[in-house]
């Protein structure tokens, strides 16, 4: 079987089994029920809306929280910040589910199929669903067109007349379905009584057959194939959002069955070719190739392993990036775009201290660049309102976010002190926009988008950092995030000052101000402000075990195994520990404890902790990492969970995307690096379409666990590119002249052109 298709033998038993579709703003999941098939149905803007949460004059709190926390009087210090801190009410507001399509085929029963087939193919972006009915055989497709932004699904068999069913659109609450036209049903609803307004239009199109409307359905009889199309549109974006949505559907509609098809292959072909990976691992590996995905998933938790399941999980990634975040959408949220509950768990909202930028990290050397643009939407909305926050919060310029936003952009703390009084979200966020750049060097992008949002989120640190007696700068009321920590005298605390992770976010932050001022060539006066604040930042301290500190004292943990990697940042997603031999040793032995206290299970926090075993070149324990996902956060759909709940969250899938990508190729201190972290039991494979920064794009192909050959293309900038492997190479130019030569583990540079290609090709071993 393909290694780029999902394929099941049996209907979903429940959502978890279900595969998902999507073009960044509509999402579907698909059941493939035979008598009956629920397709649940998304729309990326249908949120619950709250009022404003901001608490005015906050910042009067601030300096006796500060003071507390200096006293060691934690407790309080939390409990004044839960009274006069927090926005209110506490809770942002939910992303909820537009409804459901349901189709009932009256002659069809479960008991009476053969052959019966459910698939997904990640390339094409389509779902299919085949059985047999006696000699009859029916055949279902369906996408979610980013071209057309409509549902098509397309019912047929191989004889003619043999298409009957009834359908009809349905949503649990704030809601009603009515019939717009004889063959058109609208479902208009909202989410909650101030959230969004939408409206969705269901059209039915029949070869053959009369179409009848009764009891809010819509019904066929012996028909040779009925073709659906769901549009849907909401106040979010338009007031017309009902001209809009019928407009789509009539647009749509006009076009043949076979151009809506090419057109949504072609455009999903665009985006998810650039990338490809095959991993050939042993014999045993392999035999799993033609079972169906959760039979392959079975046995890796069996303890059989799969490098193809691997390569297929990678696949996936890259799907699920492309269906749930394009130009014009919202960003990926908490599941993507697809919930079935309206009160989801963690509302489906964005949480800022690891989720959603885990979300993004595969975006830039995955190939997606365009898939990270909604995210940059995002921050600018937030910028207006983190300003606001700023201001009232902390008497503050630029602008601030703490640990979670919804759509409606809100930076106000949320849930209470020991979750979000963490200030750093915002320049967490920023390091994306850096990124964008540094991948594709886009200078238009860097000065009018980029550098006045990282610029924003500076000015904000500058004056929110407080100066000791000393001139050390001071960051804090802060926590790390979501754990704890023990004093001498029992109390627990979260809030505290100078934590190792908002250190690194800060330094990290700044360093990329000053890189971004120099390349534009403007801000000195800025730069210089940040450069002096970097040489007064906070040192990161090791404690007597020769352990990387999580906070500013060696405070007893709570919870060795805390899910939170939050002191490793440095390592992943930053490179900052690797400049200092003892904290990259400390880091390291940090890690080690967290992995022998830590927690099966949950998703994102193994997707990161694969990351990080690749920085540290520990290549079999990121693959044992991956298994360990896959076995124990891994859902029958391959869908990420965060156990012991079984909750969908995207992070795990996107962020093990970005794990595999530093496992294959790295860029260390502007040294590319060649297979770091290559796994023993992926013994040969491939990789092509690989970005890094310096706006390269990188092939790699290797044999027998070792390095076979290598393509570099330099689509940006030209300059010099320094390369380093684990074998002897040489470099040749397009034209096969020898342009460089290189030792095992040695670092070559050399000169390269704008739009040129590179071929490394490994040297006899002598």
């Amino acid at each position: 079987m393909s290694e780029n298709t999902l394929w099941y033998d049996h209907p979903a038993r429940h959502w978890l089994e279900a595969l998902p579709l999507g073009n960044g703003r509509i999402g579907v999941m698909v059941r493939g029920g035979v008598h009956r098939e629920n397709l649940s149905l998304n729309e990326d803007s249908i949120w619950a809306r709250g009022p404003d949460r901001h608490l005015r004059d906050a910042f009067k709190m601030l300096p006796e929280i500060r003071r507390l926390l200096a006293e060691g009087q934690l407790e309080a210090a939390q409990d004044l910040a839960d009274v006069g801190f927090m926005g209110y009410p506490r809770r942002q507001q939910p992303y909820q589910p537009l409804g459901d399509l349901n189709l009932i085929f009256a002659d069809h029963r479960d008991d009476m199929v053969t052959g019966y087939r459910r698939a997904l193919n990640l390339a094409d972006g389509i779902a299919t669903v085949e059985y047999h009915m006696g000699n009859v055989g029916f055949h279902r497709e369906m996408w979610v067109s980013a071209v057309d932004q409509a549902l098509v699904m397309r019912i047929s068999a191989n004889q003619p007349k043999a298409v009957s069913l009834a359908v009809t659109l349905d949503r649990q609450l704030d809601a009603a379905v009515e019939l717009a036209q004889a063959n058109v049903l609208v479902l208009r609803g909202s989410a909650g009584r101030s959230g969004t307004r939408f409206a969705a239009h269901l059209e039915l199109m029949p070869d053959g057959g009369e179409v009848e409307s009764t009891g809010g359905y819509l019904t066929v009889a012996g028909a040779n194939t009925v073709t659906l199309l769901l549009t849907v549109a909401t106040d979010y974006r338009t007031a017309d959002y009902e001209g809009q949505s019928r407009a789509m559907l009539a647009r749509a509609g006009a076009k043949d069955y076979a151009a809506l098809y090419q057109d949504h292959v072609r455009d999903q072909r665009a985006l998810f070719d650039r990338v490809t990976l095959t991993l050939r691992g042993p014999e045993s590996d392999r035999a799993a190739a033609d079972r169906p995905t959760d039979q392959r998933l079975a046995a890796v938790r069996a303890n059989k392993p799969d490098a193809g399941l691997m390569a297929l999980y990678f696949a996936y990634g890259r799907y699920l990036l492309i269906a749930s975040s394009r130009p014009g959408s919202l960003p990926a949220n908490l599941q993507g775009i697809w919930n079935a509950d309206y009160t989801p768990s963690w509302d489906s909202k964005y949480t800022i201290n690891i989720n959603t930028e885990m979300n993004y990290w595969p975006a830039e050397g995955a190939n997606l660049a365009e898939c990270h643009l909604p995210l940059f939407d995002l921050i600018a909305r937030m910028a207006e309102n983190g300003r606001v926050t700023a201001r009232m919060l902390y008497a503050s310029r630029g602008f601030v976010a703490h640990h979670n936003t919804d759509a409606w952009a809100d930076t106000a703390p949320v849930d209470g002190a020991q979750w979000g009084l963490w200030p750093t979200g915002a320049a967490w966020l920023c390091y994306h926009l850096w990124d964008h750049y540094d991948y594709g060097r886009d200078l238009d992008f860097l000065r009018q988008r980029a550098y006045p949002l990282m610029k924003a989120a500076a000015e904000f640190l500058l004056d929110y950092m407080t100066a000791d007696a000393d001139g050390q700068l001071r960051i804090g009321p802060s926590l790390s995030p979501e754990n704890r920590f023990r004093l001498p005298d029992g109390q627990v605390g979260t809030l505290s000052s100078n934590t190792t992770l908002d250190i690194q976010i800060v330094r990290g932050l700044f360093e990329r101000v000053v890189r971004a001022g120099r390349v534009i060539g403007e801000e000195e006066a800025f730069a210089r402000r940040i450069a002096d604040a970097l040489q007064h930042l906070p040192p990161l301290k090791v404690d007597t075990e020769g352990r990387l500190m999580e906070w500013e004292h060696p405070y007893e943990e709570v919870e060795p195994g805390h899910r939170h990697l939050s002191l490793l940042f440095g390592i992943y997603p930053d490179d900052q520990l690797h400049r200092d031999a003892k904290l990259f040793t400390a880091a390291r032995q940090s890690f080690q404890r967290r992995l022998d206290y830590g927690e099966d299970g949950v998703g994102w926090n193994l997707a990161w902790a694969m990351a990080i075993a690749a920085r540290f070149g520990e290549a079999d324990l990121a693959h044992d990492l991956f298994t360990r996902l896959l076995s124990t956060a891994t859902a029958e759909n391959l869908f990420d969970l965060h156990a012991p709940t079984r909750v969908f969250q995207i992070d795990g899938n996107l962020g093990a995307v970005a794990a595999v990508l530093e496992m294959l190729v790295q860029m260390r201190e502007d040294v590319l690096v060649l297979l770091p972290a290559l796994p023993s039991r992926w013994l040969a494979g491939a990789v092509t379409g690989i970005r890094v920064r310096g706006g390269l794009t990188v092939d790699v192909t290797w044999l027998a666990g070792r390095l076979a050959s290598a393509c570099i293309q330099a689509n940006q900038g030209g300059g010099l590119i320094r390369v380093r492997a684990a074998v002897p190479f040489r470099v040749t130019d397009a034209e096969g002249r020898e342009v460089a030569e290189g030792g095992a583990e040695e670092v070559v540079g050399f000169p390269s052109t704008p739009g040129a290609t590179y071929h490394l090709v490994v040297s006899a071993v002598a």
